[in-house]
C-alpha cells in the first residue's frame, strides 16, 4: 500500500506550479534516480498489522510513473484512443499525452499502454470472448482486451499470466 501527498503537475524540465524543476530528464529515458536521494523522498513504515506503507510526495510519483512506461509509452496510441486529451494537446491545455498521462491518466483509469495479445490463446481461456466475436459484439480479443478485458482484470497471453497474478494478490492483500 502506498500513500501519495501533495499536488503538484509538471512537464519534464518545466517547472511546477511552486517553482522548482521536478527534472531535466527529457520522456523516454527511463532515468530512476539513486537510491541516496530516494531515501530523502520516500519515508517506509510499519502499520500495526505489519504491513509496510511508503509515503512520497505525489510529483515523486509521478516521476516514477514516467519513468516506468518510458520507452514502452505510445503517444500516438493514447492520443488517438483519448480524443479529449488529443484535443486537449491541440489547444496547448495540455503538454503531451504522456504528461497527462502521468499527472491524471493513470489516477483516472486510463490504459497507456496496447498489450499484446494472443487470439488464440485469449479466446481459449476466455469462452465468452470467443462467443462475443462470433456473434459480433467485438471484433476480436485485441479489442476486447482493450475495451473490456483490462479493466475487467484478464490477462492478454500467457507470458502476462504471472505478473497479473503478482498483482491480484497485491490487491488481494491491500488493506483499504
Amino acid at each position: 500500500m502506498a500513500k501519495f501527498l501533495g499536488k503538484s503537475t509538471f512537464k519534464s524540465g518545466v517547472p511546477d506550479e511552486q517553482g522548482s524543476s521536478p527534472g531535466t530528464v527529457p520522456h523516454g529515458s527511463g532515468y530512476i534516480p539513486p537510491h541516496a536521494l530516494m531515501k530523502k523522498l520516500i519515508r517506509r513504515e510499519k502499520t500495526a498489522s505489519g504491513d509496510e506503507m511508503v509515503t512520497m510526495p505525489l510529483v515523486a510519483f509521478r516521476k516514477l510513473l514516467e519513468a516506468a512506461v518510458s520507452g514502452l509509452f505510445d503517444e500516438r496510441h493514447y492520443l488517438e484512443r483519448y480524443g479529449d486529451i488529443r484535443e486537449a494537446v491541440n489547444a496547448g491545455r495540455i503538454h503531451s499525452g504522456l504528461d497527462h498521462f502521468v499527472n491524471d491518466g493513470y489516477l483516472e483509469g486510463r490504459p497507456a499502454l496496447t498489450h499484446a495479445v494472443d487470439e488464440e490463446w485469449y479466446v481459449s481461456t476466455y469462452p465468452d470472448v470467443a462467443l462475443a466475436i462470433k456473434s459480433g459484439k467485438v471484433r476480436n480479443a485485441a479489442h476486447h482486451f482493450e475495451v473490456f478485458g483490462y479493466t475487467e482484470g484478464r490477462v492478454p497471453n500467457k507470458i502476462t499470466q504471472k505478473i497479473v497474478a503478482e498483482w491480484r494478490e497485491l490487491e488481494k492483500n491491500a488493506k483499504p
